[in-house]
C-alpha cells in the first residue's frame, strides 16, 4: 500500500519526497547521505534569470546580515560571469577605509586577468591564489568554505571553482571565529564602503550556509544550479531573479528574511548557468 501524500517505509511511494530505499520520489529534491550531506536531485527546478551588473555604479543592498555571525564554519556559493577580467568585488559584507574591522565579515574578488581569486572571513584576506584558470565571457561556479578547525591553516578557507579544490598559494591565516555582530549589509555585485569596487558582468544563485560544504554537496552545486530549499546548513538563498518574476526593485531572500533592494537599476538577464 502506498500512502497518497508521503511513503514512510521501504518500497513505498513518496508523493513530494523520495529518501528511503527503493522507493519513487515523485518530487523528490533532496536525499541525505550517512555522513549528513545533501543530495541534489533536481524536480521541476527551472533557472532562467539572473542579474546584470554595468561595474559603474549597480549592486543589491541585502540589508544587515547576522546569519554569519561568530560562526567557525561557513560557506557562500554563486554563479558568475565576468565582463571585465580587472578585479571584481562580486559579495560582501564589508565597510570602507576607517572602520574598526568589527563590521568587515566577507568578501569575494575574482581578477581573470590574474587567475586570482581573493576570500575574506573576517576582517582581513583569509585566501588568495593566482593560479585558478579564468576568463570572462564564461559562467563559473564560486564555493568559498570557512571551517575554523581545519588542518593546515592554509586549508581553513577553500576555494572550489566549477567543483574543482584549490588550495590557497599565498599562506594567508583566518580567524577562530567569525565577527560577532557586524551592522553592515549584504551587498551583491559590490564591496561595501567602496563605490569603485563592483563587479561587471552577471551573479546569480547566491547562497550562504552555516557550514563547511562537503566535495560531494559543492560537486552536486557545480553541476548546475539546483533547487536549494532544505539544503543542510542554508541561511539565505537570492536566485537573483527567478520566483521575483523580474519585476519591481526587489530580490527575495529564498530562506532567509534579507531580501535584496536593487540600487541603480541593475538589470535581470537570461544569460544563466546550466
Amino acid at each position: 500500500m502506498s500512502d497518497w501524500g508521503q511513503g514512510v517505509v521501504n518500497n513505498t511511494i513518496e508523493w513530494g519526497r523520495g529518501s528511503t530505499n527503493n522507493s519513487i520520489g515523485w518530487g523528490s529534491v533532496y536525499a541525505d547521505s550517512p555522513s549528513g550531506d545533501t543530495a541534489l536531485e533536481n524536480a521541476g527546478f527551472t533557472n532562467t534569470y539572473s542579474m546584470s551588473f554595468d561595474g559603474v555604479s549597480t549592486y543589491v543592498d541585502c540589508g544587515v546580515l547576522s546569519s554569519l555571525n561568530s560562526l567557525t564554519e561557513a560557506s557562500i556559493s554563486l554563479w558568475v560571469y565576468l565582463d571585465d577580467s580587472a578585479a571584481n568585488y562580486v559579495v560582501s559584507q564589508w565597510e570602507g577605509v576607517g572602520g574598526s574591522g568589527d563590521n568587515r565579515q566577507f568578501a569575494l574578488l575574482i581578477k581573470p586577468s590574474d587567475n586570482r581569486i581573493d576570500v575574506y572571513f573576517g576582517s582581513s584576506v583569509t585566501y588568495r591564489s593566482t593560479a585558478i584558470p579564468l576568463n570572462t565571457g564564461q559562467w563559473y561556479n564560486i564555493v568559498a568554505t570557512y571551517n575554523a578547525s581545519n588542518s593546515p591553516n592554509a586549508e581553513k578557507t577553500l576555494v572550489y571553482v566549477n567543483g574543482t579544490k584549490y588550495i590557497q598559494t599565498v599562506g594567508y591565516n583566518s580567524p577562530s571565529s567569525l565577527k560577532s555582530s557586524p551592522s553592515t549589509s549584504w551587498q551583491i555585485g559590490k564591496r561595501g564602503g567602496y563605490s569603485y569596487e563592483v563587479t561587471e558582468g552577471e551573479i546569480d544563485e547566491v547562497a550562504i550556509f552555516n557550514k563547511e560544504l562537503s566535495q560531494s554537496e559543492v560537486t552536486a552545486i557545480a553541476s548546475g544550479p539546483a533547487d536549494l530549499t532544505g539544503h543542510s546548513g542554508i541561511t539565505n538563498w537570492w536566485r537573483m531573479g527567478d520566483n521575483d518574476s523580474i519585476l519591481g526593485t526587489t530580490i527575495t531572500d529564498e530562506v532567509g528574511s534579507n531580501n535584496g533592494t536593487l540600487i541603480n537599476t541593475p538589470t535581470f538577464s537570461t544569460n544563466v548557468p546550466t
